[in-house]
C-alpha cells in the first residue's frame, strides 16, 4: 500500500498554490484582452477555463456520489450545490489536507490513532483523495491549460507585438503543463 509521506503533504499545498495563482492569471489574462479590445481571445480564454471546470465539477461530484454511497443523502445535496458554484475542487483539497495532515504527521504517535481509525484507512483516505485531484488536474491540463498554451504562442508568434502579460502567462502555462504530467 502507498504511503502519504510529508513529501506527498508539501505537494498537495504546492498544488492548492498553484490552481489558486491558474485562477487569478486566468482571469487577468482575459481582463487584459478583453480592456485591449481583443474580445474573441478573452471569450476563447474564459470558455477553455469555463469547459474545464464544467467537466471537473461533473466529475468530482459523480465521484463524490459513489464515495458516499449508502450515507447522509443531506451531506450530498449540500456537495452538489458547492458543485453547482464551480467550487468542488475545495472540498477535495479540504479533505486532502484533513486526510495528508494526519496520514504524514500524526500517525506517527499512537495516541492520535484511535481503535476505531487505524493508521491504514486514514493513509487509504488521503491517497485516494489526492488521486481524485490528480485525476481531475490532468483532465483540467488537457482541456484548459495545453489549448490556452497554444492560444498564447499563437499569439505571440502571429502578432509579432508581445506584451509582458502574454510572455507571463506563456510561461505560467508551460509550467503547469510540464508539472501535472
Amino acid at each position: 500500500m502507498m504511503k502519504f509521506t510529508k513529501q506527498n503533504f508539501i505537494f498537495l499545498v504546492g498544488g492548492i498554490i498553484i490552481y489558486v495563482v491558474d485562477i487569478g492569471v486566468d482571469f487577468w489574462v482575459a481582463s487584459k484582452y478583453f480592456c485591449q479590445g481583443q474580445y474573441s481571445w478573452s471569450i476563447l480564454i474564459l470558455c477553455f477555463r469555463g469547459l474545464s471546470s464544467l467537466i471537473t465539477q461533473i466529475f468530482s461530484y459523480e465521484w463524490f456520489k459513489n464515495d458516499w454511497e449508502g450515507t447522509n443523502t443531506g451531506k450530498l445535496k449540500w456537495i452538489f450545490l458547492v458543485h453547482v458554484f464551480q467550487c468542488g475542487i475545495f472540498i477535495r483539497y479540504w479533505f486532502a489536507l484533513k486526510y495528508g495532515c494526519q496520514a504524514a504527521f500524526k500517525q506517527n504517535s499512537t495516541r492520535d490513532a484511535s481503535e476505531t481509525d487505524p493508521p491504514n484507512f486514514i493513509q487509504k483516505k488521503a491517497v485516494d483523495v489526492v488521486t481524485d485531484i490528480n485525476m481531475l488536474r490532468v483532465f483540467k491540463t488537457f482541456l484548459e491549460t495545453t489549448p490556452q498554451l497554444f492560444v498564447q504562442i499563437y499569439i505571440l508568434m502571429e502578432h509579432g507585438k508581445n506584451n509582458i502579460y502574454q510572455c507571463e502567462s506563456a510561461f505560467l502555462l508551460n509550467f503547469q503543463v510540464e508539472y501535472l504530467t
